[in-house]
C-alpha cells in the first residue's frame, strides 16, 4: 500500500480489506460455476470511471480500496518523506490492473 501512497483508514484493517475482496471474489465464483457471464464495461473518455475495458470485479476492487484506503500524509511518510512515490510500471502484457487482457 505505501508503494502507491496510501494506508488503512482506521479502524479498518488489512485482514477487513482481504476478506471483503474475498467475500466478492468467491461471490463472482459461484456465479461463474453457475453459468453467469461476467460483466464487462467499456469506459470511454466521458465516462466517469477510467478509460479502458473493466471487468465488475475490477471496479468492485477500485471501489474497496477508496473506501478501506486513504492516501498517506506526505509529512507522515517516514523515513523517505521528501521522496516522491512512484508506482510500479503496469504489466506489459495488456492486461493491467481492470483484469482484461
Amino acid at each position: 500500500m505505501e508503494a502507491y501512497g496510501l494506508r488503512m483508514k482506521t479502524p479498518l484493517t488489512v485482514t477487513d480489506f482481504t476478506e471483503a475482496m474475498a467475500a466478492m471474489g468467491e461471490g463472482f465464483a459461484v456465479r461463474a460455476m453457475e453459468g453467469i457471464e461476467h460483466p464487462v464495461y467499456h469506459a470511454a473518455e466521458d465516462d466517469d470511471v477510467p478509460t479502458g475495458e473493466w471487468t465488475l470485479f475490477a471496479l468492485g476492487v477500485r471501489a474497496l480500496v477508496n473506501e478501506f484506503m486513504t492516501p498517506i500524509d506526505a509529512a507522515a511518510r517516514m523515513p523517505f518523506a521528501d521522496a516522491p512515490v512512484t508506482p510500479p510500471a503496469p504489466a506489459s502484457d495488456g492486461g493491467g490492473s481492470s483484469g482484461v487482457g
